[in-house]
């Protein structure tokens, strides 16, 4: 009987243990889907704003002036003319300024040509600034992945890319997009580098690490691993491992995180 009394203790100890984590990530998740709900409207408000500001602006000032030259062309042919070609670039200018919009919602490489080509895409946004310098390696035969794979890929190396760009003080930033055996996708950088454990670790009011933990969310939602490598002043790198790109929804028993 004291055996089994000091059994039941300790499993429910470990209920315990379980439970207070189980409730320790929820409330964690119900923290990252506030979060992303709120910059969800902040990407609503600011497209809102600059389809009102820019192209709502532009494409309100071509209307007014065909309306105005629809009373001077049959007298003076020539200011017409050189109106017209003004109205053209006002239009062309915001036909641009809508297809940057609609590549930042959504490249269309994603859908036409695949993964790579729209990695590349991203990639040559950033060619022509001096530092850091974005480098794309591609390796392998390219494969056709379901599209919510191939669209969760894109986003954790965007997300990936832009922490990268905003935290890391790097020179230079690293792709890595392979094919060969198991399908994998890795963005390293050589900047300052931060302990992964003490960044997760966070409290919820001073919690810096969002970005991470929504990279991770997607993994799990592919059925990806996702392994990230950090120390300070040694850079950071993080790769995600696709397990079954056709299983789109991961076990817990596949959904592992490591930090090292």
């Amino acid at each position: 009987m004291a055996r089994l009394n000091s059994e039941l203790q300790l499993a429910n100890q470990e209920t315990a243990r379980l439970l207070e984590e189980v409730q320790h990530r929820d409330a964690f998740r119900g923290e990252l889907i506030q979060r992303i709900t709120n910059a969800q409207e902040s990407e609503r408000k600011r497209i809102a704003r600059e389809l009102h500001d820019g192209t709502g602006q532009a494409l309100t000032g071509v209307a007014l002036g065909l309306r105005g030259l629809a009373a001077q062309i049959s007298r003076d042919p020539e200011i017409v003319a050189k109106r017209l070609a003004v109205l053209e670039n006002m239009a062309t200018t915001s036909v641009g300024e809508l297809r940057l919009l609609i590549n930042d919602l959504r490249p269309p490489q994603l859908d036409d040509m695949g993964l790579a080509a729209a990695l590349r895409w991203l990639v040559e946004r950033f060619q022509d600034q001096e530092r850091p310098r974005v480098i794309l390696e591609v390796s392998g035969e390219s494969e056709d992945l379901p599209s919510e794979v191939e669209t969760t890929l894109f986003r954790v190396v965007q997300e990936g890319l832009t922490n990268a760009i905003k935290h890391a003080n790097a020179d230079h930033i690293w792709i890595v997009l392979n094919y060969a055996e198991r399908i994998s996708v890795t963005v390293r950088d050589d900047g300052i580098g931060f302990d992964p454990v003490a960044t997760m670790n966070q409290t919820s009011a001073t919690r810096t690490s969002w970005g991470l933990a929504g990279m991770q969310e997607r993994c799990n939602l592919i059925n990806a691993t996702f392994t990230l490598n950090s120390k300070p002043g040694q850079g950071t790198a993080f790769t995600v491992h696709l397990v079954d790109p056709n299983i789109l929804e991961a076990p817990n028993a596949n959904s592992s995180v490591n930090y090292r």
